[in-house]
């Protein structure tokens, strides 16, 4: 079996192809490397215009080697509306194509709305940061959802999707665990506290309240304490400033995490992500095969709030070890990447 993955954000399609690869399947990944995170790839879709319609071309050309075409959102194909509609058109019938609803998208912005009790849409209007609810954003999704053969979510993108009617049962992220080593920390020594900004998405994740609660506690407790906040590295110093934290907070305004604060967990350490409403969990958990809610500390944009779980954690270092190694089992039982791997596999037989 060969599969493309066309797309990448956060290396959830990195960590993806490493599960599958280790069950004998054969991967390539295409994608712009996320940006300036820089992720990793098979190979790289060129920036220039003209480069990039050779390179679909050929993939067009070729692309009946693939048993399974995966994209990574409905803006995953690196043309406009008129050049997604044509290659989708072109392999239709060539191979199995499946879309990863895993980030803001025009469903998201509206079925999404409409049925979750989160801060996210507002933060974006507050900030003026893009809703992905325009016209052309609904076309794209539109044209996108017409081609596929089934839709496969998580969290909050799951309940977006699920009421259409090519949603398949929805999945968890993966993490390549052997990539990602658990770090033994000192628990005692002064405590850093981190979260990523990405620049111009500061609504997104809520990071004008988190770093607001960061200079009061880093005020408050100038020795116990070290609040930091870096924005848009590349994936590989991520990673690296993750591993130097104790705590990392990574949003405010969802229910669920993303594969940040996964990350962040697989290390061993304290996360606050989100509301982490079981009510949510409890509709999506026994879809997956999930019996644990995962043990994330929750913040919402509020600051005193977010000082308050911080502090908490302050306070009571006595329990931080063990959610640490909480953190970790629960990145082993249910986000490894081989077992999410299957999980992919057994959504597409399901709907060919």
């Amino acid at each position: 079996m060969k599969v493309l993955l066309l797309g990448d954000f956060s290396a959830f399609h990195v960590n993806l192809a490493f599960g599958l690869r280790s069950l004998g399947i054969e991967v390539d990944l295409f994608s712009t490397g996320d940006g300036w995170k820089k992720t990793a790839n098979t190979e790289e879709i060129p920036k220039n215009f003209w480069k990039r319609f050779l390179f679909l071309k050929k993939l067009v050309k070729n692309i009946e080697q693939y048993d399974v075409v995966q994209l990574m959102s409905d803006d995953s194909i690196p043309f406009r509306i008129v050049g997604q509609f044509i290659f989708l058109r072109a392999i239709k019938n060539k191979t199995l194509i499946y879309l990863v609803a895993a980030g803001s998208d025009y469903r998201f912005a509206t079925e999404g709305r409409r049925k979750l009790n989160i801060p996210l849409f507002d933060q974006l209007e507050k900030y003026g940061e893009r809703s992905f609810n325009s016209f052309s954003d609904f076309f794209r999704n539109y044209i996108v959802c017409r081609h596929v053969n089934g839709i496969i979510g998580f969290n909050e993108y799951f309940e977006a999707y699920r009421s259409h009617k090519k949603c398949l049962l929805p999945v968890v992220l993966p993490v390549d665990l052997s990539k990602v080593p658990f770090f033994s920390m000192d628990w005692t020594s002064r405590l850093i506290v981190f979260h990523g900004v990405q620049r111009g998405r500061e609504g997104f994740k809520g990071s004008d309240y988190i770093k607001k609660a960061f200079d009061v506690l880093n005020e408050k407790y100038p020795d116990q304490i070290e609040c930091i906040s870096v924005g848009n590295v590349p994936y590989n110093e991520y990673m690296n400033i993750v591993a130097q934290c104790h705590i990392l907070v990574d949003q405010t305004n969802c229910i669920g995490y993303g594969m940040n604060a996964l990350i962040g967990m697989a290390m061993g350490k304290i996360v606050c992500c989100g509301s982490q409403s079981k009510s949510d969990y409890d509709k999506w958990l026994p879809l997956i095969g999930v019996t644990e809610y995962p043990p994330i500390i929750p913040v919402v944009p509020d600051v005193d709030f977010i000082i308050s779980k911080i502090e908490g954690l302050l306070l009571n270092r006595r329990y931080l070890v063990e959610i640490g190694r909480q953190s970790r089992s629960y990145a082993e039982k249910y986000h490894d990447s081989k077992k999410v791997a299957q999980l992919f596999l057994d959504r597409w037989s399901s709907r060919t």
